[in-house]
């Protein structure tokens, strides 16, 4: 029952780049349109996007700051895979860790924590300069809470083929599995409302589960969210609620979209190579 899972978890409810304080709109992406993976700024309004990082290796996973000023992403440039941080207005680069086996950071919404991936399917986290490094789950894909007191992902229990929607807190070693199902779901990530999450599942692609739900029945407490369009990762909401960015397949590319959350409004915003995981700016 989910109010069970309540009981359990207290949720809160151009080719300059823009000032942080004008961050209103910016998305940041991965893509490989120069022949190797990149972050490039994106204004959602006009679509012009900026590459930010102009490395010749590997740059992936952007995700930013609070305040918008820095970005915070993993890199092979030093051989391994490493976590670095870059300040959106005048690239200045900082290496964050050495081990050649951290990726796919997430920065939380109070400012205090990065959380990453460490190996293959670790969960950690760590505060911003590298310090004070601890373990929190196994599984993949964690995002923050937007209340920095919890953190949502997937795990594959004993299988390749069937993965569920976990929630940890950062005090607490307890895992809750959120959706129990038989399916395979996956991706998940929160809306700017605090209680909802949206995943990907076998199960008819992405749904909207509503933690503050008190159904008896979990199913109940799940929405479908549609599109004319297959997509591979759940939508990234803006901060305001009111419009989505995702990536899809057209052929055998990997494009951004945007659309409005009542499905209208649908447009292209990256189109040339490949381009994944996007994040709106605070």
């Amino acid at each position: 029952m989910v109010v069970i899972y309540l009981a359990l978890l207290p949720l809160l409810a151009a080719a300059r780049l823009i000032a942080p304080s004008l961050n209103a709109g910016r998305i940041a992406f991965e893509t490989d349109r120069d022949g190797n993976w990149e972050i490039y700024l994106l204004d959602a309004r006009t679509a012009l996007a900026v590459n930010l990082t102009r490395s010749p290796d590997d740059d992936r996973a952007p995700s930013w700051s609070p305040d918008g000023s820095e970005i915070v992403f993993h890199s092979n440039r030093a051989g391994g895979d490493d976590i670095y941080r870059i300040r959106t207005d005048n690239r200045d680069l900082t290496r964050i860790t050495v081990t050649h086996r951290d990726w796919r950071p997430r920065w939380s919404p109070d400012g205090r924590l990065l959380l990453f991936m460490r190996d293959f399917n670790g969960i950690y986290v760590m505060q911003p300069d590298g310090s004070a490094v601890r373990y929190v789950a196994t599984g993949f894909g964690a995002e923050w809470s937007p209340d920095s007191q919890h953190i949502v992902y997937y795990f594959n229990q004993g299988s390749r083929l069937h993965a569920d929607i976990y929630l940890a807190a950062l005090d607490s070693p307890r895992q809750i599995n959120l959706t129990n199902s038989r399916d395979h779901e996956w991706g998940p990530v929160w809306l700017p409302d605090g209680h909802s999450i949206a995943y990907v599942s076998t199960r008819n692609g992405v749904h909207v589960l509503d933690t503050g739900c008190a159904a008896a029945n979990l199913t109940d407490c799940i929405q479908p969210f549609t599109t004319n369009i297959a997509l591979t990762q759940p939508p990234r909401w803006s901060p305001d609620g009111q419009q989505v960015i995702f990536e899809a397949l057209t052929g055998a590319k990997s494009r951004l979209y945007i659309m409005h959350v009542n499905g209208s409004q649908l447009r292209p915003v990256a189109t040339a190579g490949n381009n994944q995981s996007p994040v709106w700016s605070p």
